[in-house]
């Protein structure tokens, strides 16, 4: 802190003041020293040194307070000044404060550095990877030369996966910590990063003949551990830390997601391998089976020929059963994993041709639907006549068709004995059926289409007590 008067001179100064400059004199010694020499005299210190005298020639002149002025110095320390006008007995004044930022502004560059550090991990595809970047990352930004990641491997133990060559060259081969070894599986047990001054005086000490004196640990979930360590004693201080502790935070995110997506891609493996199955089993409903059924059917109107028995009546049926059978399973394997090709289309003319391509009987038909909606044709057939078709074998007389009161989808429903809530989770799954002639498949086919355009389908109650089928997630517009 400095006050000078209206002209100029030195009222008073502190020590700090001096010290931040570098001037080799007490507070007292210059009490009425000129402050503008003295500014020219100290200008050098600073980058800019023209830019700093006149900076201050136009602080006084504005006469207002100014604070946080940024300055930076040749040697790479930065300031920040705060100035205001004040007024003395004898006329006005300025006050200056100085502080040296220095510390905060390399503080606010690591953090700043560990946040470009935590994009490039969640970059990373393999758990080595991130402790490669991690490695990298607290030597580079934290200042930790000698630093390893363990990740935890089942049955091994923390197993060095990333180091620096300083720790390659410190301790050569580098360990790995089997359960309730040294500190290391204390401090990942316990999930609290540590510091310790002098590792030889810790019981847990895992190589009592190592050249390192300080360690610090940082723990990384159920994933490991972030060790860095110093020939010196004393070498970590809290800030060390705690950068350490952001740092690791960064990194299990990162092991979290690569794990994550590890999970995912093996699920896609699987699926693959699901769908080459499917494909091969719709191959063989489609020939292996259908070709015999053909040849039954055949012979079947060969044998009504040479003879009238209602015996021959029962092998239609079961022939037509397995039409059935074959087509929805074809459907179910073929269109399970096909991509949707959405088209705008126009609700009410749409369910309408739906229905007359269903055989319903004597059923009542009820269409309350209005606008459009985005969907692939000819997995919304399947939906609506699958759906519909549910509807009369399993309702009663009279089916509906209408649009949610919210407006977010629309549901088809009957008005015949409906479905008990226990038995709700049920209806949607492969060959699950109430009548003795159905396949099973054509609730699961609706629910198919439903999933591939994202939407969603539930099971409740109908207006006159009967099943009720929600389709929701929907966005219906105008009709063109």
């Amino acid at each position: 802190m400095l006050a000078e008067d209206a002209d100029r001179d030195v009222l008073r100064v502190n020590e700090r003041f001096l010290e931040l400059f570098g001037i080799p004199a007490e507070p007292e010694d210059v009490i009425g020293d000129d402050c503008e020499a003295f500014a020219a005299r100290v200008s050098d210190l600073f980058v800019d040194p023209d830019g700093f005298v006149s900076r201050i020639d136009e602080l006084i002149e504005g006469g207002e307070p100014v604070w946080n002025d940024e300055l930076v110095l040749e040697d790479g320390r930065a300031f920040e000044r705060n100035y205001r006008p004040i007024e003395l007995p004898d006329g006005g004044g300025h006050l200056w404060v100085y502080y040296d930022v220095t510390e905060r502004e390399e503080r606010e560059r690591r953090l700043e550095a560990l946040n470009e550090t935590a994009r490039e991990l969640m970059a990373a595809e393999t758990c080595e990877e991130v402790a490669e970047i991690g490695v990298d990352a607290a030597k580079t930004i934290i200042g930790l030369d000698a630093n390893v990641v363990n990740l935890y491997r089942e049955g091994e133990g923390l197993v060095p996966v990333a180091a620096t060559e300083t720790a390659r060259d410190l301790v050569g081969e580098l360990p790995t910590f089997a359960a309730g070894e040294g500190i290391a599986w204390r401090v990942f047990e316990s999930g609290e990063a540590k510091s310790i001054d002098d590792v030889q005086s810790d019981p847990d000490v895992y190589n009592p003949e190592t050249p390192i004196r300080s360690e610090m640990y940082v723990p990384l979930g159920e994933y490991g551990i972030l060790i860095a360590g110093s020939p010196t004693r004393d070498a970590f201080d809290d800030e060390d830390v705690v950068l350490s502790e952001i740092l690791g935070i960064n990194i299990v995110t990162a092991l979290e997601q690569v794990q994550r997506n590890e999970r995912i891609r093996e699920r896609e493996r699987e699926l693959t391998r699901q769908n080459a199955r499917l494909e091969e089993f719709a191959s063989v409903v489609s020939h292996d089976l259908r070709n015999p059924l053909n040849v039954a059917s055949g012979r079947l109107d060969l044998a009504r020929e040479e003879c009238d028995s209602e015996q021959l009546e029962y092998v239609a049926d079961a022939h037509d059963r397995m039409g059935e059978l074959i087509d929805d399973l074809l459907t179910l394997a073929r269109e399970r994993d096909t991509d949707i090709e959405p088209t705008p289309i126009a609700l009410d003319s749409f369910v309408r041709a739906c229905w007359r391509n269903v055989d319903t009987g004597d059923a009542e038909f009820t269409l309350d639907v209005e606008g459009a909606i985005s969907a692939d044709e000819t997995q919304l057939r399947q939906l609506f006549e699958n759906l519909l078709r549910n509807a009369v074998e399993h309702g009663g007389d009279a089916v509906r068709v209408g649009t949610l009161e919210d407006a977010d989808g629309f549901y088809v429903e009957d008005d015949g004995p409906g479905i008990p809530p226990d038995k709700r989770g049920d209806v949607f799954e492969y060959g699950y059926s109430t009548t003795q002639g159905g396949t099973g498949f054509g609730l699961s086919i609706a629910k198919q289409c439903v999933e591939a355009h994202g939407w969603e389908i539930r099971v409740t109650d109908g207006a006159e007590g009967g099943a009720r089928f929600e389709i929701t997630g929907v966005d219906i517009g105008d009709a063109e």
